[in-house]
């Protein structure tokens, strides 16, 4: 094991080594820091001996700053992507044996990532951060090794890019909310919406949430775009209300990365929701959280959600179906209302196997005291269906696409319309919630 700062160790390693001899790789395992810190400690001498057995002559290695993470220097001339590939295996299968500690059994999953000394301009800093991106694309792809490559580096560049652009955007405020109306399937009424973040990014165009949300999170800019959603969506409900507009309870999105943030104690999105229910204590608000960000720490969850529903707002659990789906969280945690994923509405009228997922969700939930929405409705095949097996609610392209908040309150003032010619009373419309099922 060596000491010195890693910058230096590595500066002493390529003195006068021709920069095509030199490969850098970055071991990460999985698990170690669940371990007391002393079994921390035995485990990586033994991860590190067994690095150097198999790296022999051609390679030295250090233990880096991260308590899991090993870097390693490869000089041997004339390899190959190829040959490097063979030798990320052949270090993956030096863990094939589980390691004793306390005579217990312990199994390690390493991911790899390599980069070649040779890409310009050469700096350490930029060696080394290419390994981070390798052994990171490695552990996405459930992979063993990743070799770093110019396409890596470009797409890394990019990445560097969009975060920049970010930043600016949230500084700049040039995120849009677009709205999406959800109707009740009995009375066709709308009875609720979802936010959903826009951004029109500079000389690019629009860019979908599919590829700027994770840019965000990676990038740990998520709680602060977070705030900046939120309060605009708090400011566009109070304009709506100033001015007498219908009011419907409008759900926005959270992160886990927010949810799970912690501030002195209090999640940072907990603390923004109660600010903003303070300053704004009329408006209402339902929170979408997926499967996965409440199973991270389900005590903790109940805890903020318990407090969430304190401050008026409600609680929906997004994409139900495609994540944990242990279903015995369902009697702990105070949540009301299960929205079907999309995947399974996709295909819903064609497999009888969907249908009758869709068809015990919606039992399930029902028992459950829950309101059942169906997200991604695009043909009224598929919303006929969903109607007469009895779930609550719907959203999707076949009702409307998200729409600017100009264009929400056009589509409501004209929907609302045509229900009250063909006699329904919109007088309480203000009161429906996203979450307003009649029950028996």
């Amino acid at each position: 094991m060596h000491t010195p700062p890693y910058h230096q160790w590595m500066e002493q390693r390529i003195v006068n080594v021709p920069v095509n001899n030199l490969w850098a790789g970055l071991l990460a395992v999985e698990g170690l820091w669940l371990l007391p810190p002393e079994q921390q400690s035995a485990l990586q001498e033994q991860i590190s001996e067994r690095l150097k057995n198999t790296l022999g002559e051609v390679g030295d290695l250090c233990f880096r700053m991260q308590h899991y993470d090993f870097l390693f220097v490869v000089n041997q001339a004339h390899l190959s992507r190829e040959d490097v590939g063979r030798l990320s295996e052949k270090i993956a299968e030096c863990f094939h044996e589980p390691f004793i500690l306390d005579g217990l059994i312990h199994h390690i999953l390493p991911h790899i990532g390599m980069a070649s000394a040779e890409f310009e301009p050469f700096t350490i800093r930029d060696w080394i951060t290419h390994t981070q991106w390798a052994m990171q694309q490695a552990r996405e792809k459930h992979s063993i090794y990743h070799v770093f490559s110019v396409e890596d580096k470009n797409l890394k560049s990019e990445q560097y890019r969009l975060q920049s652009d970010l930043k600016q955007a949230i500084q700049h405020e040039a995120f849009e909310l677009h709205y999406q109306p959800k109707v009740d399937l009995q009375s066709g009424v709308c009875v609720g919406a979802e936010a959903l973040a826009r951004w029109e990014r500079p000389h690019y165009g629009s860019v979908p949430p599919s590829v700027f949300i994770p840019a965000l999170e990676n990038s740990n800019l998520i709680v602060a775009f977070g705030k900046t959603m939120l309060n605009t969506l708090s400011n566009q409900l109070q304009m709506w209300r100033s001015s007498n507009i219908p009011m419907v309870r409008v759900s926005f999105n959270v992160s886990a990365v927010q949810f799970n943030n912690d501030e002195s104690g209090l999640s940072s999105f907990e603390r923004l929701l109660r600010e903003t229910v303070t300053n704004n204590p009329d408006i209402l608000l339902d929170v979408e959280l997926t499967e996965g960000t409440l199973m991270n720490d389900l005590n903790r969850s109940m805890d903020i959600i318990h407090n969430m529903k304190s401050l008026g707002a409600t609680c929906s659990i997004d994409d139900f179906g495609k994540g944990f789906s242990s279903l015995s969280y369902l009697k702990t945690l105070p949540v009301d209302c299960l929205k079907i994923d999309k995947m399974f509405v996709d295909d819903l009228c064609e497999s009888p196997q969907t249908e009758a997922i869709v068809s015990a969700i919606i039992f399930m939930a029902h028992q459950l005291n829950l309101v059942v929405v169906a997200e991604g409705v695009e043909t009224e095949q598929q919303y006929e269906k969903l109607r007469k097996m009895g779930c609550d609610q719907a959203q999707g392209f076949y009702i409307a696409k998200p729409m600017s908040a100009p264009d929400f309150c056009i589509w409501l003032e004209t929907h609302l319309q045509k229900h009250r010619e063909i006699g329904y009373d919109d007088s309480g419309v203000s009161n429906i919630t996203s979450l307003a099922r009649k029950r028996s």
